[in-house]
């Protein structure tokens, strides 16, 4: 290798190196607010979740106290798609996790790779 290419390639790898540097920083600020909103989603989720049921609970409990002249009725009919849809609403909820955390970005192995081809 040439003391030109050797130049530039020397030139990459620190460039490389300070990115490296930047990207963690940034990284570590991400990690911090992507933790915070998984923390913050899963509280929400289960206090709305809390709510859905309850209500969902009142709603099944008054259909079931109707007479059931009144639950073949449109107005028994509305009351129990209102139930489905309250546990379809449930479930999708409960089927929200918290997000895993992306793995960092590191470039270290490339500007070693760098570094060795400079020699």
């Amino acid at each position: 290798m040439n003391n030109e290419r050797r130049k530039v390639i020397t030139r990459i790898s620190a460039e490389l190196d300070k990115h490296n540097g930047e990207l963690a920083t940034i990284y570590a600020k991400f990690e911090a607010v992507f933790t915070e909103f998984n923390d913050k989603l899963v509280e929400v989720k289960d206090d709305i979740i809390a709510q859905l049921e309850e209500v969902r609970d009142e709603e099944q409990e008054a259909y079931d106290n109707m007479p059931e002249s009144l639950q073949s009725s449109e107005r028994g009919e509305q009351s129990q798609e209102a139930i489905n849809e309250l546990e379809f609403a449930i479930s999708h909820l409960e089927g929200l996790d918290a997000l895993d955390v992306p793995d960092e970005i590191d470039l270290g192995e490339a500007i070693a790779s760098l570094e060795t081809a400079a020699q």
